[in-house]
């Protein structure tokens, strides 16, 4: 008898021969599920039924690559028989035919696909496939099963690859069928997968398919590889003849350097096809040669920085391209040039060679030291479109980095979408660009007034000045971020009209606490975008004079902006003495009495003293006002009146305390 066994494991020990061929003999398998060896010369394998497997162990120092599977066997059986050949992660479904109707004795050598192996794998094994749903008894007789290393038969020096059906992972019923053979019985929930040959150059690949289609219509079938995918339409080739085969080209594809596999399935678009989707013979990959291929030139009086020269963490660079790119960029990626020693410090305008595949924008952040552009990030359509984008102007320094990244105000580049791909940045210097039209000024002080600029700020908590804006602005204005000002030596004491020149890109107004000598709560609205500026009068703050401070912050009473990433930006802050105007006068003291004012309280645990005519405000539950009673009032009994105003609709208790102490009710 001479039948083998399906559900057996077979174990052989490879032999490698002078040519680099490794051959597994029938004796060297561990054998399961009834398959044994049989006769005496040659000896095969047989019994080989449904459950029964092979098993061999691969020769130590095996190299990785691509083989081809060839088998030295007997079939009877009116039909052929699928069986699957794995090893590692690997694994091919291959269609083998019967050799004869009734002689178990008529072997035949066949070549019957290719397999991917590793360096790590060990083992080789043979069994019969689970789609195949029909073979009812033995398999086959096997004499011998032999792997041979494939050199240059996948990619032919015209730079294609062919892609057979006996290579290919096959799922959902497909299966290999007929001679020469193809893929049949192609349904709707099919798959047909190959390992690309180990050394596939990256680039784009033009997809061509023999194949035949028996419909009225097209069927809209989708290739992938890694990431990228298309779906195309695939016209019937005739009404009724499934031998009616055409060679027809179905696009383009991208394969990256660590893309493994070619995958075709039944687009997820197409809810028409019912039945069988087409008979495959083959797929060939046919590598697009550009002419040339080079980085964009480089013109006189500029610094390259290319893919090869930057550091990169959460992106990689794409070494199998032509001309080479960063890519595979994640949101948390970031690439970092060192500026080259000898360059001249300056202004230097920046330029991206790059492509991005989605649909929406992305918003990048470039940074040189302290100094930091940010830009908008158009989508290309296609990650092999490139276009070159000057993305704005920034401050280079000699030996300093220089980073490209994700902005942290991006909302695009979320889940695992990916930034860009980048071929190179070019740097100008802005002394070789044409003349450009006069340098713009930050807004204009009124005469008599006081302008607070950006440089002049003392800034916490992320806030930072953003040189490379003309006029320059503070930016990255956090929810703690706090903008301090010297008010310049000279300036008299009194109350100054606020004018800021600001964006503020949220939707929704931010309040803002502007502190002097008093304080006062402003809202700022949007303008629509951290670049569209406007001027916005908020209120009159006291200034106790010449280097006194004034600060701005998010007030702790807004409601609105603490939602927010970043509260605005700030170009200029303008003060204009309002003493001349006529000012609310505090209440009239009555003859005989005595007036306690704001000014003249010492403060404590967050009171302050705000407002015009000032009041104390900010009164806490644990604030105190104090004052000195003036000088030459006569001891005695004392009527209190309070000037005051109460939000809440509960009445609060208070206590004055002098010589005695009186508890009294505060109304609202």
């Amino acid at each position: 008898m001479k039948k083998f066994l399906a559900a057996s494991v077979v174990l052989l020990t490879l032999v490698m021969s002078a040519n680099a061929q490794i051959s597994f003999t029938p004796q060297a398998a561990r054998l399961t599920g009834g398959a044994r060896v049989e006769g005496t010369n040659p000896q095969n394998i047989g019994y080989f039924v449904k459950q029964a497997t092979a098993v061999w162990t691969i020769p130590t120092g095996t190299p990785a690559g691509t083989y081809t599977i060839s088998i030295n066997y007997a079939r009877v059986a009116n039909d052929a028989v699928q069986i699957n050949v794995s090893s590692g992660s690997n694994n091919v479904n291959l269609s083998v035919p019967a050799t004869h109707t009734s002689n178990w004795n008529s072997y035949t050598q066949l070549d019957i696909g290719t397999i991917q192996i590793g360096s790590r794998d060990t083992t080789l094994t043979l069994a019969l496939s689970r789609n195949d749903i029909s073979t009812a008894a033995y398999v086959l007789n096997l004499r011998n099963l032999t792997l041979t290393p494939q050199t240059q038969t996948l990619v032919p020096t015209a730079g294609s690859i062919t892609l057979t059906p006996q290579a290919a992972n096959l799922t959902g019923g497909a299966r290999v069928e007929n001679n020469p053979a193809n893929i049949g019985y192609f349904v709707k929930a099919a798959t047909a997968s190959w390992n690309l040959p180990s050394g596939t150059p990256a680039g784009t690949y033009i997809v061509a398919v023999n194949y035949a289609r028996v419909a009225n219509d097209a069927a809209q079938i989708n290739v992938s590889s890694g990431s990228n995918n298309f779906d195309v339409s695939l016209p019937a080739t005739h009404a009724s003849n499934w031998n009616s085969y055409t060679q027809q080209t179905l696009g383009t594809i991208q394969i990256g350097s660590w893309d493994t596999t070619l995958t075709i399935r039944l687009s997820g678009n197409d809810i028409s096809t019912a039945a069988y989707i087409m008979n495959l013979r083959g797929v060939t990959l046919t590598l697009q040669q550009p002419a040339a291929p080079s980085v964009p030139s480089t013109p006189a009086g500029t610094i390259e920085l290319t893919p090869a020269q930057a550091l990169l963490t959460g992106a990689r660079l794409e070494t199998g391209a032509n001309p080479q790119n960063i890519g595979y960029w994640s949101r948390t990626g970031v690439a970092t040039w060192t500026i080259p020693y000898g360059t001249p410090a300056g202004t230097y305008a920046v330029t991206l060679n790059y492509s991005r595949s989605d649909a929406t924008n992305a918003t990048i952040a470039v940074t040189s030291g302290p100094n930091i552009i940010e830009a908008a990030l158009p989508t290309t359509r296609s990650w092999t479109s490139y276009t070159s984008l000057a993305v704005g102007i920034i401050q280079i320094t000699p030996g300093g980095t220089f980073n490209i990244a994700v902005s942290p105000r991006d909302t695009a580049v979320t889940g695992a979408a990916y930034l860009m791909n980048l071929r190179g940045v070019t740097l100008t210097a802005q002394s070789s660009q044409p003349s450009t039209p006069a340098t713009p000024t930050q807004p204009s002080v009124p005469a008599g007034s006081i302008g607070l600029n950006p440089a002049e700020a003392q800034l916490t908590n992320g806030a930072r000045v953003e040189t490379q804006n003309n006029p320059a602005n503070i930016g990255y204005w956090g929810k703690q971020s706090v903008a301090t000002w010297t008010v310049p030596y000279g300036t008299a004491a009194g109350t100054y009209a606020v004018t800021l020149n600001y964006a503020r890109q949220y939707a929704s107004a931010a309040t803002i606490t502007v502190t002097g000598a008093s304080a006062i709560d402003a809202t700022v609205p949007t303008t629509g975008s951290f670049t569209t500026y406007t001027s916005l009068a908020i209120g009159n703050v006291q200034i106790n004079g010449g280097g006194t401070t004034l600060s701005i912050a998010l007030s702790r009473n807004d409601r609105s902006g603490a939602a927010d990433t970043y509260i605005m930006n700030l170009r200029q802050v303008i003060l204009t003495p309002v003493a001349s105007q006529p000012q609310p006068a505090v209440p009239s003291v009555p003859a005989g009495s005595i007036g306690l004012n704001p000014a003249e309280a010492q403060l404590t645990n967050g009171a302050r003293v705000e407002n015009n005519p000032a009041n104390i405000g900010y009164w806490g539950k644990q604030s105190v006002a104090t004052w000195t009673v003036p000088y030459g009032t006569a001891a005695g009994t004392y009527a209190v009146t309070l000037n005051y105003a109460r939000q809440y609709a509960s009445a609060a208790t208070i206590t004055v305390t002098g010589a005695s102490a009186v508890d009294a009710t505060v109304p609202t």
